[in-house]
């Protein structure tokens, strides 16, 4: 009687672990990019965080909608230090696009003097969302 395992038995434990090891590769995938979108929106609201404050420090005085952009020419954002230099986007793992802004409306309510702020982050065409 011969000791060990047969060709069958061999190719049967290498097509199990493989099974596993496709699961596997597949839910570490799915964690990656759920970490990268989760990263993406915490990202976006950092942005919008340093728009307001920046917003807080240069008052908006017209009812037009004001761009506050984080691009190379003007950074509103970085020169100032509302934002780290050379920001990437997590979905491309890039730097923001030049026309990444954040569009600031202002809002005024019915039969009232107060007045409120709308902030909306307007990707570049080489940006993309948290999708």
């Amino acid at each position: 009687m011969k000791k060990g395992f047969t060709l069958v038995e061999l190719l049967g434990v290498i097509v199990i672990i493989g099974i596993i090891a496709t699961i596997a590769a597949i839910a570490v995938d799915n964690r990656i990019k759920k970490g990268k979108t989760q990263t993406c929106e915490a990202q976006k609201e950092n942005i919008i965080e340093a728009a307001k404050t920046w917003q807080t420090d240069n008052p908006i005085t017209s009812d037009t909608a004001v761009y506050v952009n984080n691009s190379s020419q003007t950074n509103d954002l970085t020169k100032s230090g509302y934002l780290d230099k050379d920001l990437k986007n997590p979905m491309t793992d890039e730097k923001y696009d030049d026309n990444t802004y954040v569009k600031i409306t202002v809002t005024k309510a019915a039969n009232s003097d107060k007045q409120g702020y709308n902030y909306q982050i307007v990707f570049g065409t080489n940006d993309t969302d948290c999708n």
